[in-house]
């Protein structure tokens, strides 16, 4: 059989990862800390020429002519939640890219569930925004959040540390005392805007505003966690309650065969966010009542990728047959429920 080639590339607010594949599943090249992709951010048509400088560098990466012919392109990007959206996007790329048999462009929540699961199941994504999709066996989603930091993104960094600056902000004014003393958050906020005065905070939430910036202060939330700062803990705990309000926002219409799996619902957990799950995780078991006899999720599996989300966006790329996978080596579960189950 001649080899085939596919490239999948997931998209973020903040950046993008490609990854090229053959028809045995083999990754022949990654790439990640590519720039973002979100065709709302950028537009369509400048969107478009990007993925295509993306598609190219990792098709020379991994030893290919950007004239070779691939078998599928599979795109898995932040905004593409509109399948009328998406087929103007693909319209717009097809004219641009030639060499590709097909494209298919889906959400970047489809990413990592394609790579994890045939069956279907949920990704929670925290990373600079959030969101939640629920895909059922018979391949009808279901979705909460991925609205933006305008009129979502809860439980996400940029909400992190949006929350704890109006938290350090309000308390500042007098306006609304924080639950917790403020010393901690407010010396993170100066040395992280580099700023001396909080007025100075204005510039950078407006005319130099830039989203993955403002959310990366809450990697310094994290390390105020980590050291045991009452606030932080709080605004975790906060985030971990958001996320679980998604899950039980998709919980009524999951398909009951999703339970009867080896460990239950698979609920793939993707971004930054997750790596301070030990702090999530109060405000997380405590929102889905797990902790009594009446839990809002009968039994789940939290798991992440050992890959990355862009091979499930090359899977989606694949029209002709399913990429060999072995989830074994795709998946990791750090937390389950019921207790008995417990990895995390």
């Amino acid at each position: 059989m001649p080899v085939k080639y596919f490239v999948g590339i997931e998209g973020g607010a903040t950046h993008s990862t490609a990854i090229m594949v053959d028809h045995e599943g083999t990754i022949l090249a990654e790439l990640g800390n590519q720039p973002a992709t979100n065709l709302w951010a950028l537009g369509m048509d400048q969107c478009a020429i990007l993925i295509k400088e993306v598609m190219t560098r990792v098709m020379i990466k991994g030893g290919l002519s950007p004239d070779e012919r691939l078998s599928g392109l599979g795109l898995c990007l932040s905004g593409c939640e509109d399948e009328h959206s998406n087929e103007r996007f693909r319209d717009i790329l097809t004219k641009i890219i030639k060499t590709a048999d097909s494209i298919s462009v889906a959400s970047d929540t489809k990413g990592p569930l394609a790579a994890a699961t045939e069956s279907g199941g949920i990704v929670l994504i925290a990373g600079t925004g959030s969101n939640c999709l629920l895909t059922n066996p018979d391949g009808k989603d279901v979705r909460c959040g991925g609205w933006g930091y305008l009129l979502g993104d809860e439980g996400s960094a940029w909400w992190i540390a949006n929350k704890a600056i109006k938290f350090y902000m309000d308390d500042e004014d007098q306006f609304v005392k924080a639950p917790y003393d403020t010393t901690f958050i407010g010396e993170a906020i100066m040395r992280h805007f580099n700023i001396t005065v909080r007025s100075n905070l204005l510039q950078h939430s407006y005319q130099r505003f830039e989203k993955a910036f403002y959310a990366d202060l809450t990697s310094k939330v994290a390390m105020g966690a980590k050291a045991g700062d009452k606030l932080c803990l709080h605004l975790f705990e906060l985030a971990g309650d958001m996320l679980a309000r998604h899950l039980i926002a998709v919980s009524p219409k999951i398909d009951k065969a999703l339970y009867e799996s080896r460990f239950g619902l698979p609920i793939i957990c993707v971004g930054s966010v997750w790596k301070s799950w030990e702090f999530l995780k109060p405000g997380f078991i405590k929102t889905l009542q797990l902790d009594t006899s009446n839990p809002k999720l009968s039994k789940f599996s939290m798991l992440k990728l050992t890959v990355s989300s862009a091979f499930g966006a090359a899977c989606i790329g694949c029209k002709e047959f399913q990429l060999p996978r072995k989830y074994e080596e795709i998946v990791q579960v750090f937390y389950s429920f019921p207790p008995s189950n417990t990895r995390g």
